[in-house]
């Protein structure tokens, strides 16, 4: 009985230190920039965006009042765009391959502005979370349309979103939106809007994720 115990203990440690040297760093590739964008890994000094960078965790967006970029976030969630007079902050952006499938923990901070996604739905166990000033906001397989002022727009798919100012966690549908503390229907203009300004499908790469910084 004491060599199973030691063995069982021997097997979990092993497993546990797999699982942990598996863990890596995800990224969010630039695909597209438009006007003025720009970014900081230090929250001070702020460089150009530029199409190719690798935006790891901890790095700031920001665009103009005329900028817009469209971020590939491979396994971390597909296509992000951003519009003009945006800030967000890569919060968490990790991968952990499993003996499945890999597992993605995505974590964005919407400070102001707005953010449109397009995430495939994502394998078990992920998570897609963007907390702004308002509130948060969980996405799996999701169009959807956010900005910092708490308005939520779900064109395909569902959203859990929790109010911070009563803390109501809602479920928000396709063709729902959330906005001034209610849950309610989307009009067709606004359902139309969303869509449109949402970023295209990510290229189609079946277990597809940015590893290695481009040179």
């Amino acid at each position: 009985m004491k060599n199973v115990a030691f063995t069982a203990g021997l097997l979990v440690a092993g497993l546990m230190f797999t699982a942990q040297a598996s863990a890596r760093e995800g990224h969010a590739l630039v695909q597209t920039v438009s006007g003025e964008a720009k970014m900081t890994v230090d929250g001070k000094k702020w460089v150009p965006l530029q199409v190719g960078a690798l935006l790891k965790t901890g790095t700031t967006v920001k665009t103009g009042a005329e900028g817009r970029t469209d971020l590939f976030l491979g396994l971390n969630g597909s296509m992000l765009r951003l519009v003009g007079g945006t800030e967000l902050t890569f919060s968490r952006l990790a991968i952990e391959e499993s003996p499945i499938e890999p597992i993605a923990q995505t974590e964005m901070i919407l400070k102001s502005g707005r953010a449109i996604g397009n995430v495939r739905k994502l394998p078990m166990g992920s998570s897609y979370v963007i907390k702004t000033p308002k509130g948060v906001a969980k996405v799996k397989g999701t169009v959807y349309d956010i900005n910092a002022e708490g308005e939520l727009v779900v064109v395909t798919g569902k959203v859990n979103y929790t109010d911070k100012a009563n803390g109501k966690e809602v479920l928000i549908a396709s063709g729902e939106k959330y906005s001034g503390g209610r849950e309610l229907k989307a009009s067709d203009d606004e359902k139309a809007d969303a869509a449109a300004a949402a970023p295209p499908d990510a290229p189609v790469f079946p277990g597809f994720s940015i590893k290695v910084p481009l040179r």
